[in-house]
Parts: C-alpha cells; structure tokens; sequence
C-alpha cells in the first residue's frame, strides 16, 4: 500500500515525538495525530491528579505524592486512610508509572478491599484494578504461595485450615487411631 519503503522510529518520551523516516510526509500527519491524542490523554490524567489532589491535606497530599519507595499510612477511623490509599495507587499507576501487578496492597477485611478495588477501578481502569495484589493479608498470602506452591514442594490446591478445622482434624485423627 506503500509507494516506496518507509523506515519509521517513534521515539516516544513524556509526550515527545522524534521522527526519523525515510517518508516524512506520509507519517507527519499520522504522528502529529499520536502526539496530539497523547498530550491530550495526559492533559485529561494530569486534570484528573489535580482534582483528586485538591480535596486532600497538606499530610493526606504527600502521602499520595510520595513515591520513592514503599510507605506506611498510619492514622486514626475516619481520617480518610482508605481515600488516601486508593488515591495513592491511582496517582502510582497514573503519574509514577508503577505497573499495577507490582503494587501490594492490605487491608483487614475483604469488604475493605473490593472496596479499594472499585474505587481504584473507577480511577484508572478495572482491568488495572484487578492486577492489584490487593486483599487482606491471608487472601493476598494465600494467592502468593499458591502461585509459589512447587517451589515449597506442595501442589497448588492445598488446603489452609484455621483453629477451629485445626482442631475438628485432630479430634477425628485422635478418635479414629483409638486414641479418646
């Protein structure tokens, strides 16, 4: 579809395009377009930060912007943690370019964490949103050694039993050895 052989390289940095093509008219149009769609899919992401930015605190803020390294959100009920956490995951994923599959996230319940879910979903986008490694901690570890099982040398559909299994299994082992 080509008159002649065109050599193209995007070289593609925070929203800058360098051409080098042996057909510069052909692509002009089509990379002035790609810039365009770009600086717009950044502006639209950029006024998105500033609007969920707005409606924090000085301290709520630089949690969020914060991202050189891990941190730890300590506060008290009603102190707006959960938006903190959820806007901070969003801004990771939006503005840092953290890929969601390296984001660990825990909560104590599971009702807390589809929460977190869907408001993260609705920031950025639901299948960002399921890449999360987000739950509570025995959901999220339990998923982790499941994904690691052969490497411990068990297989993958093992069973986690909590006290009160723990203590039914043995009370039949002990009853079927004779041992009561």
């Amino acid at each position: 579809f080509l008159n002649k052989v065109c050599t193209f390289i995007a070289d593609i940095d925070y929203g800058k395009i360098q051409l080098y093509a042996g057909n510069y008219d052909f692509w002009y149009e089509s990379s002035q377009l790609a810039l365009k769609q770009m600086k717009d899919a950044n502006k639209k992401k950029e006024e998105k930060i500033k609007e969920l930015l707005s409606g924090l605190n000085e301290n709520q803020r630089a949690a969020v912007e914060y991202c050189q390294g891990a941190s730890l959100v300590v506060a008290g009920a009603g102190s707006g943690k959960t938006r903190v956490l959820t806007y901070k995951i969003a801004y990771l994923i939006m503005m840092c370019g953290v890929l969601p599959y390296r984001i660990l996230a825990l909560t104590f319940t599971n009702k807390a964490a589809k929460e977190m879910q869907s408001r993260i979903g609705q920031l950025v986008s639901h299948d960002d949103a399921k890449q999360l490694y987000m739950g509570t901690f025995h959901s999220v570890f339990s998923r982790i050694l499941r994904a690691e099982a052969d490497k411990l040398g068990y297989e993958r559909n093992f069973t986690i039993y909590d006290e009160s299994d723990s203590r039914s299994l043995i009370k039949t082992i002990v009853k079927s050895l004779g041992l009561d």
